[in-house]
């Protein structure tokens, strides 16, 4: 925390130290390079290696050209123990990528019930909708993830949530034939 106010340079820094402005290109190189280290050590899990970047100081919500960060990259992995460490280094779960989808629905794109749960847990929308009106119930419908869309149902997802198209997540899954996460929708919406 002290190195961070002590370097308003930047992390890289800390080895060259803070002065003029004619590191700045090594140190912006620098820097993006340990914040590409950290997504990709998110991305395969590697825990070790993530604790070891932030505690260089590398910024946990470390974004990409798509502004995907570090725990976007962890829950679409399903990586359960990176994405409780991001989170609880301060990782920004409500965090959007350029195109408006947040961490959970990374989360949901995949069979990873337990990434929807740790997010979920910390309170983030499970509604949220990206810049297509998808939430992370279509997602987990369209995938066909029944687990995932129980655990969505259970924090509350809106069945009723239509996309842009005027899709649900019931349409989805049937377009999908993911007969599962059909019924399981149907039901969920037969006891509202």
């Amino acid at each position: 925390m002290l190195m961070r106010m002590l370097l308003p340079c930047g992390v890289a820094l800390l080895a060259l130290g803070c002065g003029s402005g004619e590191d700045a290109p090594a140190s912006s190189a620098a820097q993006a390079d340990a914040e590409q280290a950290l997504r990709e050590a998110a991305s395969e899990g590697r825990d070790a290696d993530i604790q070891s970047l932030l505690d260089q100081g590398v910024e946990v919500d470390a974004a990409d050209q798509d502004l995907r960060t570090p725990l976007m990259l962890a829950s679409f992995e399903g990586h359960v123990d990176t994405v409780l460490l991001l989170l609880n280094r301060g990782a920004d779960a409500a965090r959007r990528d350029a195109y408006q989808r947040p961490a959970l629905i990374y989360a949901a794109s995949g069979p990873f019930p337990g990434v929807a749960q740790a997010l979920l847990a910390r309170g983030v929308d499970v509604n949220a909708l990206d810049e297509d009106g998808w939430t992370a119930l279509m997602f987990a419908a369209a995938e066909g993830n029944v687990e995932v869309v129980e655990t969505l149902l259970d924090y509350g997802a809106d069945l009723g949530v239509r996309d842009s198209d005027g899709d649900t997540a019931l349409s989805f899954a049937r377009q999908n034939g993911h007969e599962a996460a059909v019924r399981l929708l149907e039901r969920a919406a037969a006891s509202d």
